[in-house]
């Protein structure tokens, strides 16, 4: 038995030293060698925001009724809301009496769901001047929705009332409006 056990321990030292100098080199230099591994990296996702779209409006009802020409430049913000910009010319006596033969304001509108990209409500303010005889101050409020049309055109249908602070208009005046709105990826006035 003891021979056994010796045999069995010289076999296991024996095959430590063989298997030990097996793989060595014979130098007493450690390997150096490097592999290199071809791995393709993964698409990190483009961190920059899309454009924001600016949109460019006219309101039909106004124009067909009243001959009121009237644009709208609407830049959307990040959190739901836009600023507002309006521009409105009336060459027609018969109706600039009522409307204003000039005016121009500014305000926000606030999107209740989907930020204006698809069919949306809204909530609008304006603050401006309006020209009758005089400049004079102008407020409008409005509760709309927009509903997508085609692809970068959309209907944005509201009902509007508009109060003059001009010393011959008394009453708000009340006024449906149908905006026929075109979006853009680009800036139309460089400045805004």
């Amino acid at each position: 038995m003891k021979f056994i056990i010796s045999s069995l321990l010289f076999a296991a030292i024996s095959a430590n030293c063989v298997g030990q100098t097996l793989f060595e080199d014979g130098t007493d230099k450690p390997n150096t060698g490097t592999i290199t591994i071809n791995q393709t990296q993964p698409k990190v996702p483009d961190k920059t925001p899309p454009a924001v779209a600016r949109y460019l409006s006219t309101n039909l009802e106004s124009l067909i009724a009243r001959g009121d020409i009237q644009l709208q430049y609407e830049v959307p913000q990040k959190n739901g809301w836009s600023t507002m910009y309006n521009i409105h010319v009336n060459p027609q006596d018969e109706f600039n009496k009522r409307t204003g033969d000039l005016g121009v304001a500014i305000g926000g509108r606030m999107y209740l769901d989907q930020n204006g990209q698809t069919s949306s409500i809204f909530l609008q303010g304006l603050a401006g001047f309006n020209h009758y005889s005089d400049w004079d101050l102008m407020v409008s409020v409005e509760l709309g929705q927009r509903f997508k049309w085609k692809k970068n055109i959309f209907l944005d249908l509201s009902l509007a009332v508009n109060r003059s602070y001009a010393s011959n208009f008394k009453d708000p005046m009340a006024n449906l409006k149908a905006n026929l709105t075109f979006a853009f990826d680009t800036h139309i006035l460089p400045f805004l």
